[in-house]
């Protein structure tokens, strides 16, 4: 659901002539930051989503 979600929100920017962005989940909301901005943002990994991908990937 969040890809398509993100997917749309990208497409949506295309159509608006809005170029060189990176869209992203924060909390609930499909969000989307300056491609420089979102290089040099802090990162982390949920190792939880990390273990259900493990256990629902085939």
């Amino acid at each position: 659901m969040n890809a398509s979600l993100m997917g749309y929100h990208a497409i949506d920017l295309l159509d608006k002539g809005i170029y060189n962005r990176v869209v992203a989940v924060s909390g609930d909301k499909i969000v989307d930051y300056d491609v420089n901005v979102a290089l040099s943002m802090h990162k982390t990994i949920d190792r939880d989503m990390i273990e259900i991908a493990k256990a629902i990937s085939i």
